[in-house]
Formats: structure tokens, sequence, C-alpha cells
């Protein structure tokens, strides 16, 4: 009697195991839960804009990332969001770029399910500053 309520033990805990371990690895939000990779959808012209664009805004935004960091260090509040609102904007400019060459489709889905990645936290004001207490 020990053994199989052992035995059912050992077998729910591996249950929850794998199927905690299948959600976390595939939790719909990944690449492969689309039919098509926008980058694969492209000509070679428009595939070598696509990398010029993505490799001059994440430039831009490595610069801007730590500008902003060392503003927010120096406590200085004020020039910190002027930044950041330089970054929406940056964010901005790329969607606009990117919708220029990508099928109506992909611009699409990705601006319904971008823009709420993009603005989440900051307009609720569940992160920055207000989230740390200053």
């Amino acid at each position: 009697m020990k053994k199989i309520l052992f035995l059912l033990f050992v077998a729910s805990l591996l249950i929850v195991t794998f199927s905690s371990a299948a959600i976390a690895f595939d939790g719909g939000n990944s690449a492969a839960s689309y039919e098509d990779c926008a980058k694969e959808m492209l000509d070679n012209e428009d595939r070598a804009k696509f990398e010029t664009i993505i490799n001059d805004f994440r430039e831009k935004m490595s610069k801007l990332r730590e500008t902003m960091l060392t503003l927010r260090t120096e406590g200085k509040y004020e020039e910190f969001r002027e930044k950041h609102a330089e970054r929406l904007e940056l964010m901005e400019e790329k969607v606009d770029a990117l919708n220029d060459i990508l099928p109506e489709e992909i611009a699409n889905r990705f601006q319904a399910k971008g823009r709420e990645m993009r603005h989440n936290g900051w307009d609720k004001k569940s992160g920055g500053f207000k989230a740390s207490g200053n």
C-alpha cells in the first residue's frame, strides 16, 4: 500500500513538473507560435532594410539606455523623464520604419501585440521611479 501511494505521489509530481515546464517553454508569446517569420517574408532588398533599421535602433537605444541609467543613478529625474520620452519616440520611429517594409498582416500583428508590451508598466505607473518609492 505504501509503495502504491509513493508511486502515485511520484507520478503526480512528474506530471506537475513536466506540465509546468511545457507551459514555461511555450507560453504563447514565442516566435514559434506564429506561422510566418516577418523577416522570412521579405525579399533580399527589404531584408537588408530591415537589418539596417534594427541595427540603427539598437545602437541608438544602447546609447540612450546608458544615459538614462546615469541620470537615474544621479537622481536627475526630470532629465531622465525627457530621455524616457526620447526612448518612446525612438521606438515609434522604428515601428514606423518597419511598417513601411513589412507586409500589412505582420505590421498589424506587431502593433496589436507589441504596443501593449512596449507601453505596459510606465503608463500604469507600476514601473520606473514610482515602483521604487522615489
